[in-house]
This record gives C-alpha cells, sequence and structure tokens, in this order.
C-alpha cells in the first residue's frame, strides 16, 4: 500500500514515526465494548453454514467468526486524531496468539439457536492489545455462557514496516483493574513461556525423565534395538492417524491488506484436528489449546 493513497490520515514520514498520530488514552471497556448476534434461528440459509454433519455447530466457523470480532474490538479500541470518520482505519490488525479456551462443561452449542458475542479490549500494551470475547448462546428466554475467549492482536502500520502504537489503556473501577493487571500477568506468562522454549534452552530433568519414561514403555528389553519398539497398551501410533491437508487460498480468504485472513486458518486447523481426533474415536470438542501465529 502507498503512503499517499492514504491522503490526509497518514504521510510517509508519520508511518515511521506513527507514536505521534495515537494520542490520549482509552478507556478499557466503555470505548472498545461491542457485542453481535449470529441469527442461526432465524437465518436458515446462515444456519446450513455452521451446522455440522453431526447436527452441532461447527466450532471451526464460530473460531473464524471470533478472530473478526477481535479485530472489530481493537479497531473501535484505536483513536488516530487525523482519520475521518468516513474513512476506514489505516492499521493492520493481525493475530498474534489465541488463549485456551475451554468450553463450559455440559453445555452444547445448538444450530438453532442464536449466538451471542460481547467483548472488549482489556489490555493494551505498546503495540499488542488484548480482547476478551464472550460467547452465549440463547435458549429458554434467557443468554447461557459458553465460552471464553482470550486474543492478542498486533497492530501494524500502512506500510508494513513494523509495529504501529496503540491508545494506552485506563482501568477506572476495582473490577476494570483487576482484568487490566490480569492482562499483565498474561503477558508476563507469555513471556516466560517463550523463554524456557527448546528453541532458547535444553530440556530440564524433569522433561528428559518423561521422554525416558516414553521411550522404556515403548521398548522391548529383550532385544537392545531402536528398531524394535511395540505399542503401549491402551494406545497407537501417531503416525497411523496422521492427517494432511493442502489449502487453496481463494480472493474471498483474505482481509483489506490482502493477506490470508487468520480466522480462515484457524478454522482450517481446528477442523483438521478435529477429523483427525476423530479417526481415532468419536470426540466432543471441550477445549481448544492455545494458538500462536509465527510472524
Amino acid at each position: 500500500m502507498r503512503a499517499e493513497v492514504l491522503g490526509p490520515v497518514f504521510r510517509q514520514e508519520d508511518c515511521i514515526q506513527n507514536q505521534m498520530l495515537i494520542q490520549g488514552p482509552r478507556l478499557l471497556e466503555m470505548d472498545s465494548f461491542d457485542s453481535a448476534i449470529i441469527p442461526l434461528e432465524s437465518e436458515v440459509r446462515l444456519r446450513e453454514k455452521y451446522v455440522t454433519f453431526l447436527g452441532g455447530v461447527r466450532v471451526g466457523r464460530l473460531l473464524e467468526d471470533l478472530d473478526v470480532f477481535a479485530v472489530w474490538l481493537c479497531y473501535k479500541h484505536l483513536e488516530n486524531p487525523r482519520q475521518k470518520e468516513d474513512m476506514p482505519s489505516p492499521y493492520s490488525i493481525v493475530t498474534a496468539l489465541v488463549d485456551r479456551i475451554d468450553f463450559n462443561h455440559g453445555v452444547m452449542l445448538r444450530p438453532d439457536r442464536d449466538i451471542r458475542l460481547s467483548g472488549h479490549v482489556s489490555w493494551a500494551g505498546r503495540s499488542s492489545m488484548e480482547a476478551i470475547i464472550k460467547v452465549e448462546q440463547f435458549n429458554e428466554g434467557e443468554w447461557h455462557q459458553v465460552t471464553r475467549a482470550v486474543f492478542v492482536m498486533v497492530a501494524r502500520d500502512p506500510l508494513n514496516q513494523g509495529s504501529a502504537l496503540v491508545n494506552p489503556l485506563v482501568p477506572e473501577t476495582p473490577e476494570e483493574k483487576r482484568i487490566f493487571q490480569a492482562g499483565e500477568i498474561n503477558k508476563l506468562h507469555r513471556r516466560v513461556i517463550q523463554q524456557e522454549s527448546l528453541f532458547r534452552v535444553p530440556p530440564n530433568e524433569s522433561e528428559k525423565s518423561l521422554v525416558h519414561e516414553v521411550f522404556m514403555s515403548m521398548a522391548n528389553p529383550e532385544q537392545l534395538s531402536f528398531a524394535s519398539k511395540k505399542v503401549p497398551e491402551n494406545s497407537v501410533w501417531m503416525e497411523d492417524h496422521k492427517l494432511k491437508n493442502l489449502i487453496i487460498c481463494h480472493p474471498e480468504h483474505r482481509n483489506r491488506f490482502k493477506k490470508v485472513f487468520g480466522g480462515f486458518l484457524m478454522r482450517q486447523a481446528y477442523e483438521l484436528g478435529w477429523a483427525c481426533a476423530f479417526t481415532y474415536r468419536s470426540v466432543v470438542c471441550v477445549i481448544i489449546p492455545s494458538t500462536m501465529f509465527l510472524e
């Protein structure tokens, strides 16, 4: 994207030092809170995109919607004094991380009931933002929470020259301060995980013992050979249940900056993982582990 296309919103020298464009803090819930309804009950044609062959709701499709909604919340948080109301934001918001998603025990999504997404930006750093999204479904006259998701998004400048500064976030009430503090703790936790990655440090003693224990459970003590191995009880070889997929990305899968849409990739990854697990035994999704996008 060329800087002059953005007109009065950005100049090229501003894109390099965009700290001059972000002014003033934003309130935690007041400025970015929003909600949206997925009208599955009234829109029959829309329902067909969400229903599974087993009669449930496609969680992968819901992940795609959550990613779009998280981007929208971050755009609501950003305030650029040079941006006119009728102009789209020049910032590019990309998904960096989706935290572990736990579905409430005993709560199953129905494809014939409306789903509500609601959330807000809960923490903001220099260029990254954390958005909390609550998923609810309308049943028996009231909304019931199904799950809660935490997205970490990063703002990029319009010339793709690096990260872009975002508005700071100011918590006011005790509850908002608790939410903001939780975001700070999450950031520190992610930093610790990165520092303890196997790409940076060797396995510790407990990890070495665990690997040896797994190895011995498959080894044949009568034959001192790596080639001779047995399947542990109630187990199957991982390689026998490995699935691969080739994804051809069409223009409909891109965002407005002509990049592959992150939510689309999450849907493809989840549905492939679900299919792989389903070949092993019938499964119901209760947990989605953390998902990280690499630069």
